[in-house]
């Protein structure tokens, strides 16, 4: 009776061996289909600057997205996106795609970012494909018209209110520096740079919203003068251009051309 029962419990623990293995290798299989990657766009290129993407496309691709994610203080890559595009749909090539977008209102100039093509296939799965990173870099808007410009002898005095410099009262990072121009038809008489710190500032606190949903800022408004000197008699008009800040903005176009009087 000792070597049968021996006998049969062998056999059994060989059944339930057998059974047992058979059981994880199906859960084994069924977990890989489940974390089946989705087929991802690729091949991307991003201009941090200009917007301008263009990446490769996969076979079972619906829609695409571009999509830019931040760091936090430590330099790891924040968990929600910082800038998505809209959907890209797919054409019927599905081959290579490009295209320009606007990060101008979503993303920090100066600031690092990773960017990826977000992909969604016909059977709804998704995935990013991988990374571009790069620094955003903007573009500040152009001044105000200035406010006077007079010529009195051979010098011509301009002068600068704060309507000017209104676009960057409440900039992070306002430009340093500001280039006019002193022209003759179409042609450069003389350039001359004012700096942000010679400039008068008067502080305007502001509330925005209501209640415990209230934020509180400050508006910077700024105010000036300069002059050219050396001019001589003629017909002349003063424009102002914000100047760039390296790795942080580029520089504006030029304001409206204000006529110089005398």
């Amino acid at each position: 009776m000792k070597n049968k029962w021996n006998h049969y419990g062998v056999a059994a623990m060989f059944t339930l061996a057998v059974g047992a293995s058979l059981v994880l290798a199906g859960c084994g299989g069924a977990k890989t289909d489940t974390k089946a990657a989705a087929a991802v766009a690729t091949n991307l290129s991003f201009n941090f600057e200009t917007g301008e993407y263009s990446f490769t496309g996969v076979d079972k691709g619906r829609t695409y997205a571009i999509r830019l994610y931040g760091f936090d203080a430590e330099g790891k890559q924040e968990d929600y996106y910082t800038f998505t595009s809209s959907n890209i749909l797919a054409d019927d090539s599905n081959a290579n795609y490009a295209g320009t977008v606007d990060l101008s209102a979503d993303c920090t100039p100066g600031a690092k970012y990773n960017a990826y093509v977000m992909t969604t296939t016909s059977d709804y799965k998704r995935g990013l494909s991988d990374s571009v990173t790069g620094t955003y870099v903007g573009v500040y808007a152009a001044p105000g018209a200035v406010s006077e410009a007079v010529q009195s002898g051979d010098t011509v005095t301009v002068t600068m209110d704060q309507d000017v410099f209104e676009a960057y009262s409440e900039l992070e990072y306002p430009p340093q520096t500001f280039t006019l121009t002193l022209y003759s038809g179409a042609d450069v008489v003389q350039t001359t740079k004012i700096k942000l710190e010679d400039l008068a500032q008067e502080d305007e606190e502001y509330v925005d919203g209501f209640g415990v949903m209230a934020k509180t800022g400050t508006y910077h408004h700024r105010s000036g003068a300069t002059a050219f000197t050396g001019v001589s008699d003629g017909s002349y008009t003063v424009t102002i251009q914000a100047d760039a800040q390296e790795g942080m903005y580029f520089a504006s176009v030029e304001s409206e051309a204000t006529a110089v009087t005398k």
